[in-house]
Parts: C-alpha cells; sequence; structure tokens
C-alpha cells in the first residue's frame, strides 16, 4: 500500500534482461495506489546488453 497523499496515481515496475549470448527483453507492469492490476507489456529486443535493455523497459 501506498500513502494516501498518492491516491489516483499510477505505479510503473520496469525491468530488462540480457543474456550472455546477447539475446534480450523488457518488460513492466502498472498498477495502482491500492494494488489493482492496470495492465503490462513485454518486448524481444533482439542482442544488446543489459545496461540497454533496462533503457528499453523505460522507453517502451
Amino acid at each position: 500500500m501506498v500513502d494516501s497523499s498518492f491516491d489516483g496515481w499510477v505505479i510503473l515496475n520496469t525491468d530488462g534482461a540480457s543474456k550472455y549470448s546477447g539475446s534480450a527483453g523488457c518488460g513492466g507492469l502498472i498498477h495502482g495506489t491500492d494494488g489493482e492490476w492496470l495492465g503490462r507489456f513485454s518486448k524481444n529486443i533482439g542482442i544488446c546488453n543489459a545496461f540497454v535493455a533496462e533503457l528499453w523497459g523505460i522507453l517502451e
């Protein structure tokens, strides 16, 4: 739960990951301050390092 002063806000959690081979993906989820599920996304982003995969998670 989040402080009531944030009522009406949404929370976005993102992540990105890369395998040793360079294959990478990213994803995220959106939920409200009461924990209600609002949406999600995931994406295969091809070949890149973990830093770039994290940035793609934010960009998407």
